[in-house]
């Protein structure tokens, strides 16, 4: 039954990401035919700050894609090392490999465009930012849907980014640019809402979302907060130091977090996993039978198996004390041996070096046999050798019970 439920919400969650894969899809089918072409403006590339300090054209824009390098380049070995991110599957190493590796490219791209920003080199800018965006998410749907949804949706993601940047660099149409970089982080917090995770601290998903769009904010406003700030800095290397803050924070949510639960393997394992588990419910379920069944026999001979018990550790105790008269007949060679509560009793008598007989008290135990009733504990009618035992035990006031 738990299998069954396992499988039917792997199945569902399966179902609900070709949904929402289908849904994007007729998205963007209907931006492309239904809205008209968005050419980028020429004025795209005339930012406010265009100090040369120096020597470097845009010397603001370009140095601040320095801290990009590097949490870029620190994030990738740490995700590739493996000892300090709290990474559970390969799947997730590759995503945020690949998403440090984007932010790490983010640097160069971006620097080489600001020196000298125009259509050509903006391609280099927007390119690396896509699959860094590709790569973010694609580690969300990991976590969330498993890992080979998400490593498909990774490899769907980067070659959707790529056609979409070669589009506008073609074509002069940013509309699905401009979508990509807009459903990417708006969608992140949708899906963390949506579905749970096997991880703690998801709440650093929503601050990045939410440094995202005030990134974004900056961005816009570049001349207003340029002004703002008496020209300190702009609005777009704002925006850059901001968008900084994104890798440094899920950097710390890498560290910190915890492992809630393991995820289920895909659905193309669940059968196999069923199977093992269906024999293994089956040898459990023999096993347990058979011990049932030898605790009712035990039970049902538990009388029996007292009295056999019973019998043989009277029949121990009667061979030490007949080894214990051997001994006290050796060491009292020439006289009769004392009286002690070890002294042996048989059926047959003993010589002592003494040449005297001492023959044991069965008088007793036959006088028990004879009348046919049991001894002065209560005990049932039993053999001679046993009746003999136990009228030796009473006169030693030794209980066994």
């Amino acid at each position: 039954m738990g299998l069954g439920w396992v499988a039917n919400q792997q199945c569902r969650r399966w179902t609900t990401s070709r949904k929402w894969g289908t849904t994007f899809l007729c998205l963007m089918c209907f931006i492309f035919l239904f809205t008209p072409t968005v050419p980028r403006s020429p004025k795209y590339h005339q930012f406010v700050d265009m100090r040369n300090l120096l020597g470097v054209p845009n010397t603001l824009n370009v140095i601040t894609n320095f801290p990009f390098l590097v949490v870029g380049v620190l994030g990738l070995v740490l995700a590739l090392e493996g000892g300090v991110f709290n990474i559970s599957s390969q799947g997730e190493v590759w995503t945020w490999a690949l998403f440090y590796a984007g932010i790490a490219t983010m640097a160069f791209g971006s620097a080489y465009y600001h020196l000298k920003p125009d259509d050509n080199r903006v391609f280099w800018d927007t390119l690396p930012m896509m699959v860094a965006f590709s790569s973010l998410f694609s580690s969300l749907v990991v976590e969330r849907f498993g890992q080979r949804i998400g490593l498909c949706c990774m490899f769907v993601l980067i070659v959707a980014a790529f056609l979409c940047v070669v589009y506008e660099r073609i074509y002069n149409d940013i509309r699905f640019c401009m979508m990509f970089q807009l459903t990417m982080p708006l969608a992140i917090p949708i899906i963390a809402v949506m579905y749970h995770s096997k991880y703690t601290h998801s709440r650093y998903w929503f601050l990045s979302t939410g440094i995202y769009l005030l990134a974004k904010f900056e961005g816009v406003t570049d001349k207003k907060l340029y002004h703002a700030n008496n020209y300190l800095i702009s609005g777009h290397s704002l925006e850059h130091l901001c968008l900084a803050l994104i890798p440094i924070l899920l950097s710390v949510m890498l560290i910190y977090r915890e492992l809630k639960f393991q995820r289920w393997p895909d659905k193309r394992f669940l059968t196999s996993i069923g199977l093992s588990l269906s024999l293994f419910i089956a040898q459990v379920k023999i096993v347990t039978a058979l011990l049932i069944e030898a605790l009712r026999i035990f039970v049902a001979i538990g009388d029996s198996g007292f009295i056999l018990a019973k019998f043989m550790a009277r029949a121990g105790f009667t061979c030490c004390c007949f080894h214990g008269g051997m001994r006290l007949s050796q060491d009292f060679e020439g006289s009769q041996p004392p009286l002690c509560p070890y002294r042996p009793y048989y059926s047959q008598s003993i010589s002592f070096a003494n040449n005297d007989q001492f023959t044991p008290p069965i008088a007793n135990a036959q006088s028990h046999q004879s009348a046919g009733t049991s001894t002065s504990r209560g005990r049932k009618r039993k053999t001679p050798i046993i009746d003999v035992i136990d009228a030796q035990m009473d006169k030693l006031d030794i209980n066994f019970n």
